[in-house]
């Protein structure tokens, strides 16, 4: 885009001698931060782009093609919901702290309160250096005023949400985490977002618990298909936890895909009756449930919930969650399945790998580096009659590659219907090697990564978290690699 980008700013007399419908076709091919650029070619392109509100009606975003530095860009922002006059669908809004005041940041979020956005993406951090380790400022201000800055800024993204009555669609994401109590922004029944139906729902590293008194916020999720409820923060948790199980199934009629990352409080007792969720149309779950405390060895896990999923299609189950808990959730409607690290205990382990078997409809299977040689061997075998078309390999070692590959060999020949098509492998290395070289030779749709490469840790990333590569901050991205 860019290639085309630089040829159609050396034709400012031609295309201003098009009609108005012409011009303003070629230039939709063009996103907002392109418009952005377009703009200064001309006085004649500038009074186009501007007076036409069609163009900003939309910002097409490519999480995999962003430039991050792109994060300092606000001005743009608040350029393109004024030419729109509010008839906005779509806003995607990277903030970048430190701002050089608060006022400025209200000035940018008081176009929303007046718009009719349906779909807003909001990331907040603060990090030094963007994504792509640019540095973009030196800090100036003391850790603890930055803090106060941050959560400042936070609060007046949250008291512009609240403002939003049209809203179908809302992602917000901070860096680090944020503490706002909802309840300090007025009465609830006033707010226009009260009125809100949302489709869909993410907040990571934002301190949920705070957020549950507020009876408002259940019924705008009480229509929702997605909800990604995410809290990867331990450092800064705070032990007066509330369960978000109770506030997810407010959408349990409805809700298709969900992914949750919590902590679980008492990690010694367990309910003597569980309390059991029912999700009559849920497709795909994330499940990461991690205990606060380290468990006894051999201890099976808490079961504090259970599920009913009877159409579940897709489970990525992270070692830390209970062993019980996986298990109730293995079923035969499964597609797509990833269970990172297997129970060592003998018995747990036996009923998982008989749930396992009885899945027969798994499509894609996914290994992590957590899972054992042995547990990759027995996943193969227990998922013989599965139809798998597709692998998904993340820092195996090569022997472990090898059992992948002794099943996806046998997969091949003439006696099975179903071949593996698709073949993902992630690497520590680009060294060659005889398993990825096999692979990329007998395998038609084959994609390697490094972890190493930006490109391997977004794909890893994404698919872990759900979040994408700029929406970490610089931190957790260090510890995360240095586990690997």
């Amino acid at each position: 885009m860019s290639s085309m980008l630089d040829e159609v700013s050396k034709l400012p007399d031609e295309v201003s001698k098009l009609p108005n419908e012409l011009s303003a076709q070629i230039f939709s091919f063009f996103n907002v931060f392109e418009l952005a650029r377009l703009e200064r070619v001309s006085k004649s392109w500038q009074s186009m782009i501007r007076t036409n509100s069609t163009l900003w009606k939309d910002d097409q975003f490519d999480a995999q093609a962003f430039d991050p530095c792109a994060l300092q860009h606000e001005e743009k922002y608040k350029a393109m919901l004024k030419r729109c006059d509010g008839k906005i669908d779509k806003v995607f809004l990277p903030l970048f702290l430190p701002f050089n005041t608060q006022a400025k940041l209200k000035s940018l979020l008081k176009p929303l309160v007046k718009s009719e956005v349906k779909d807003l993406w909001i990331v907040i951090r603060n990090d030094a250096t963007c994504p792509n380790h640019h540095k973009h400022y030196e800090p100036k201000v003391s850790r603890l005023k930055l803090k106060k800055q941050f959560e400042d800024a936070f609060e007046a993204v949250l008291k512009t949400v609240v403002q939003c009555g049209h809203l179908k669609k809302l992602r917000l994401v901070s860096v680090p985490s944020a503490i706002v109590n909802i309840t300090d922004f007025g009465e609830p029944t006033k707010w226009p977002f009260a009125a809100v139906r949302l489709q869909k729902l993410a907040m990571h590293n934002i301190r949920y618990h705070s957020l549950f008194p507020c009876e408002e916020l259940y019924q705008t999720i009480s229509e929702a298909e997605e909800i990604e409820l995410c809290f990867a923060d331990l450092t800064f948790w705070n032990h007066q936890k509330k369960d978000c199980w109770p506030f997810i199934s407010t959408a349990n009629a409805t809700l298709k895909k969900c992914r949750a990352h919590y902590f679980l409080d008492s990690p010694y007792t367990t309910p003597s009756l569980p309390i059991t969720y029912k999700f009559p149309q849920l497709e795909q779950l994330f499940l990461f449930a991690e205990e606060t405390l380290p468990l006894p060895p051999n201890h099976p896990g808490i079961t504090k919930q259970c599920f009913e999923c009877p159409k579940l299609k897709v489970l990525y189950a992270e070692p830390s969650n209970s062993t019980r808990m996986i298990e109730q959730l293995l079923c035969n409607s499964i597609e797509e399945l990833c269970i990172e690290d297997l129970p060592t205990e003998a018995e747990d382990r036996r009923r998982i790998l008989e749930k396992v078997e009885k899945c027969t409809k798994v499509k894609k299977l996914m290994f992590s580096r957590w899972d054992s040689i042995a547990d990759i061997k027995e996943m193969c075998i227990r998922l013989r009659k599965a139809p798998l078309e597709e692998v998904w390999m993340e820092l195996l070692e090569d022997e472990a590659m090898i059992e992948v590959k002794k099943m996806v060999e046998d997969r091949l020949s003439d006696g099975f219907v179903n071949k593996i098509r698709k073949a993902t492998i992630i690497s520590r290395t680009d060294q060659p090697s005889k398993e990825r070289e096999w692979f990329a030779k007998h395998i038609s749709d084959f994609k390697s990564y490094n972890c190493n490469d930006p490109v391997g840790q977004r794909e890893i990333m994404f698919q872990q978290t759900g979040l994408h590569y700029f929406e970490v901050s610089s931190e957790t991205r260090m510890i995360h690699w240095n586990t690997i």
